[in-house]
């Protein structure tokens, strides 16, 4: 999340909008096709969200 390291980028993100909402077979297929290939996204509520990968704790905690 490199564009969001200063407020007022941070502040530019909260205030976008949305132009278009994804639908989960939209999204599916977006993996299935490679074009989301890192993981660390998810879908909620129509938009396409970047997460933080998990950390070593969490990764523990699931096992």
């Amino acid at each position: 999340m490199g564009y969001l390291n200063s407020k007022k980028s941070y502040q530019s993100y909260c205030q976008m909008k949305t132009l278009l909402k994804w639908t989960v077979t939209e999204y599916h297929h977006l993996i299935n096709t490679g074009i989301l290939i890192d993981g660390h996204t998810e879908l909620l509520h129509g938009e396409i969200v970047e997460i933080s990968p998990e950390s070593a704790i969490h990764t523990q905690i699931k096992e």
